[in-house]
């Protein structure tokens, strides 16, 4: 159950919606691809240890996908709109600091919270297109908008080594944040509030400790080629993270 509207939106308000959410769809996949492209020239150049490089990819991951779910609940609640335009800002914001990362430390910090941000406009995006399409045009839209990830992941890699080679690989966010700032502006103009009355919130506990659960396992993975997977850090990283996953469960049942 949605709130209700009290303006239907025009044709051409639906289309620059559908604009907005499709640029963001674009970027995201941008971000997976470009750093992976990148990272011998973003070694050279902020250096890190094995583990440290795997996070540029693996923090991004993991924040967007641990909190897709968080972030689709909080649109509900808060508001879809709100939430798009702040996880777009924040995608942008992030992406931009990545650029100018003086080291892999602060690098895989900014990956985490741009993770953040796109998680936060991708459910806020795709939430506001199932309230401003109905039947086939909301079947059609979803489509558009797959068509553009699909199109971002398909040529991220070519676009992100052209660029590389030509400007460095700090460019290779210039093309993020263009769409993203684009997908920002767009959605503020056109795109209008809406919220689930009956949204009952989100559960707080349970998003962060399926979180925290994300985390050590990834963390544990990571560690255990290079000490062994009986190193007991490594395995105080996978009982932590059962921990961790048994009181995600334990939330989410009650």
């Amino acid at each position: 159950m949605t709130s209700p509207q009290t303006k239907v939106a025009s044709p051409t308000e639906k289309f620059f919606v559908l604009v907005a959410v499709c640029c963001a769809a674009a970027a995201m996949p941008l971000t997976f691809t470009g750093p992976a492209v990148a990272l011998p020239a973003i070694s050279r150049t902020l250096g890190g240890s094995p583990i440290a490089l795997n996070w540029v990819t693996n923090a991004f991951m993991l924040t967007f996908g641990s909190c897709l779910m968080a972030s689709g609940a909080l649109a509900d609640s808060f508001g879809r709109r709100r939430i798009f335009l702040a996880g777009v800002g924040c995608f942008a914001l992030f992406s931009a600091g990545l650029a100018l990362a003086g080291n892999i430390v602060w690098f895989d910090i900014l990956r985490a919270l741009q993770g953040l941000g796109a998680a936060a406009a991708f459910s806020g995006g795709m939430a506001s297109l199932a309230q401003e399409f109905d039947g086939t045009a909301r079947m059609r839209a979803f489509s558009i908008v797959g068509s553009s990830f699909g199109v971002g992941l398909a040529f991220g890699p070519i676009a992100s080594g052209l660029m590389i080679d030509a400007f460095g690989w700090p460019s290779i966010f210039i093309l993020v944040v263009a769409l993203a700032l684009l997908a920002l502006g767009l959605g503020a103009c056109f795109l209008r509030e809406s919220k689930d009355p009956d949204a009952a919130g989100l559960d707080w506990p349970g998003a962060l400790s399926f979180t925290l659960a994300l985390t050590l396992f990834t963390y544990g993975v990571l560690r255990a080629p290079e000490t062994g997977w009986s190193d007991p850090l490594v395995l105080a990283l996978l009982a932590a993270q059962h921990c961790s996953s048994l009181l995600s469960a334990s939330s989410s049942a009650s």
